[in-house]
């Protein structure tokens, strides 16, 4: 992890989900990278259970239904999640506009929600520098000579910290707080 991040606890995630709705899709993986001091504490992917997937995001993430049956809900963990993301700088490609969002909504069903968070967008710093066609994870990734393991939350997390480190470098960023989201 890049040296901006010294003192700091970042989590970079991706989660997968059921559809594109906040309000009726459902959350089906969160992957994680946790780093604390620029050193790496946890690498974590974990499967939820709940909803059925449209056809078409099956294609892209590669889930099935079946593979879930049985497991936990994102809600039945809701009270763990929120305690482990709450607190923390929290990184990925378009999680300001999706995967917050939609974790802060299905937290919130629950009773829960995220404190004390700041986030860093890849989406919001990509735009910032125009280098690629267009400003997908993949296409970045390709880019940028990242192997790109397939979409899903604990290999797009893993992209995203390389994508991370290299759009800090290209930005020439010396403080943390010159990626940190203004907005949620």
């Amino acid at each position: 992890m890049h040296s901006v991040f010294a003192g700091k606890r970042i989590i970079v995630l991706d989660i997968e989900t059921t559809g594109l709705s906040k309000d009726f899709d459902r959350i089906i993986e969160l992957g994680v990278m946790e780093y604390n001091d620029c050193k790496l504490v946890t690498e974590y992917s974990k499967l939820f259970g709940g909803g059925k997937s449209q056809i078409s995001v099956i294609r892209i993430h590669g889930i099935k239904d079946s593979e879930r049956v049985g497991l936990d809900t994102f809600e039945d963990c809701g009270e763990d999640i929120a305690n482990y993301l709450s607190g923390a700088i929290l990184a990925g490609h378009n999680i300001r506009r999706y995967d917050i969002p939609m974790i802060e909504k299905k937290l919130e069903t629950v009773g829960f929600k995220l404190e004390n968070i700041e986030i860093i967008d890849t989406l919001d710093m990509a735009k910032r520098v125009k280098i690629a066609a267009n400003n997908k994870l993949q296409t970045l990734c390709e880019h940028f000579g990242i192997v790109h393991g397939g979409h899903r939350g604990l290999s797009d997390a893993k992209c995203n910290v390389e994508l991370l480190v290299k759009l800090i470098e290209l930005l020439e960023i010396k403080d943390v707080n010159e990626i940190i989201s203004k907005e949620k």
